[in-house]
């Protein structure tokens, strides 16, 4: 092990300073986003599998945790963006309503003052109203694309509810908006709530780190024996961890949903 750590670190530097293609280095090619190549992933894993052959999976693992973590608090960032701004755009719609406004013309003016995926969907929907198109089926399409298709759907059926049977479309949207309000405020009122409950998770995640700086501290050597004959128990524990921090993830992205 004391030999293959030098050469892991060899080859990681090799293959990280290897020139990339002549096109790039001579600026020939137009410049596009930045993305992680796949060699600055594949080096760490090529490196840990000289040190042991348990180390790469979880290596894997712990990555694909870490990603699917990353991707989920996005979706919850997108989703309360988007709800704050639908409740906005309701708001606006309602006010422009209650003035006298027609309705398509509430939806252009919410859709023009409206960004991100709400402006968009709403830009859709007056596009359809003024071709002709149902509102309702428009509304009903937005859900698809929407971070947050149930309020969308929800407003669709209030607004067919409106058309089918005469009441006052203001209102009616009044009632939408305070319904996306109340629910983003128990949205938040549960993710309060959970704070204690996420603290927890990222303390017992923790745990196993501690743990091999104890037996460092008592003189034992946790790693080479989980690097060598204890490969198995890397795994386990690494899988054990990675499915407990999904799991738990899970639960409270649900419950925190807007």
């Amino acid at each position: 092990m004391i030999t293959a750590l030098p050469a892991a670190a060899l080859l990681v530097a090799a293959l990280l300073i290897a020139p990339g293609p002549p096109r790039h280095r001579l600026g020939l090619s137009p410049r596009s986003p930045r993305r992680p190549p796949a060699l600055a992933f594949a080096a760490p894993l090529l490196a840990a599998a000289l040190v042991s052959p348990a180390l790469p999976p979880a290596i894997a693992l712990l990555g694909a945790t870490a990603w699917a973590r990353r991707r989920a608090a996005r979706r919850r960032r997108d989703a309360e963006a988007e709800a704050r701004a639908l409740a906005d755009a309701l708001e606006m719609m309602v006010a422009e309503l209650r003035v006298g406004a027609h309705p398509v013309h509430a939806l252009a003016l919410a859709a023009e003052e409206t960004g991100g995926p709400a402006g968009a969907a709403l830009s859709a929907v007056t596009a359809a109203a003024r071709l002709g198109g149902a509102v309702p089926a428009a509304l009903a399409a937005a859900a698809d694309r929407s971070a947050l298709p149930g309020h969308w759907h929800r407003l669709a059926v209030a607004w067919r509810l409106a058309g089918e049977h005469g009441l006052a479309i203001a209102e009616v949207l009044a009632a939408a908006h305070r319904d996306v309000q109340e629910r983003r405020r128990y949205a938040d009122e549960v993710a309060a709530g959970l704070a204690g409950a996420r603290a927890t998770t990222a303390i017992l995640a923790g745990l196993p780190g501690l743990g091999l700086l104890l037996g460092h501290a008592l003189g034992a050597d946790p790693l080479a024996f989980l690097t060598g004959p204890g490969g198995g128990c890397l795994l386990l524990g690494t899988g054990f961890l990675t499915a407990g921090l999904l799991w738990a993830g899970r639960i409270t992205d649900r419950l925190t949903r807007p």
